[in-house]
């Protein structure tokens, strides 16, 4: 097992005798390649890019962290989001990113092959540093070769998950429902005395 060193092997045939007839849920299929990441919540397909600095991908604009080709050589990306380590061995590996912001909410593994495009939109619930797999299926230079692989980014302020606790409601919030219940039960109670009289 290298760093981008990658030799063909029989993902499909590994899948069948598995028991999997079909691809893993995460999978994506752009064109006539199947592409993998473990870890992700979304994927889409994406022509290509280059080494833009931004791209617009699941409606939100990302930064890009690291562009490293298929030997390990890193291209491109300013370097704040980044893989501490991406293994190739044969068509599959793992991948690690680590991050030196504070403020990253969102982070997309992108893997081309062929012409190929294959986006990952990743579960960031556990924090950094993230880790997985990943594999792709489908011709390139050679049969399951990539030619590189890379990380985009978006910052911002987290959004919450969960609602507020009923300890957060503000107390003034509160105040006019229960000045309004206590003006109907006297009213109610005023009227209760007047028929009785």
């Amino acid at each position: 097992m290298s760093c981008f060193n990658l030799k063909p092997t029989a993902l499909a045939a590994a899948l069948l005798f598995s028991g999997l007839a079909a691809a893993p849920a995460s999978a994506l299929t752009c064109g006539n390649v199947i592409f993998d990441v473990t870890g992700s919540t979304q994927s889409a397909c994406d022509g290509p890019h280059g080494h833009n600095a931004t791209m617009t991908l699941f409606g939100e604009t990302f930064t890009l962290g690291q562009h490293s080709e298929d030997n390990g050589t890193v291209t491109g990306g300013d370097g704040k989001v980044f893989f501490s380590n991406f293994i190739k061995d044969s068509d599959d590996g793992k991948w690690s990113i680590g991050t030196t912001l504070s403020n990253v909410i969102e982070v997309v593994i992108g893997i081309k092959q062929a012409r190929h495009h294959g986006h990952f939109l990743l579960d960031l619930a556990s924090g950094f540093p993230l880790s997985g797999d990943w594999s792709v299926s489908g011709p390139g230079k050679s049969i399951g070769d990539i030619s590189h692989a890379e990380i985009w980014y978006r910052t911002g302020t987290p959004s919450p998950s969960t609602p507020p606790s009923a300890s957060e409601v503000p107390l003034p919030a509160a105040l006019p429902l229960l000045g309004s219940a206590l003006l109907g039960a006297g009213a109610l109670g005023l009227r209760r005395r007047r028929k009785a009289a």
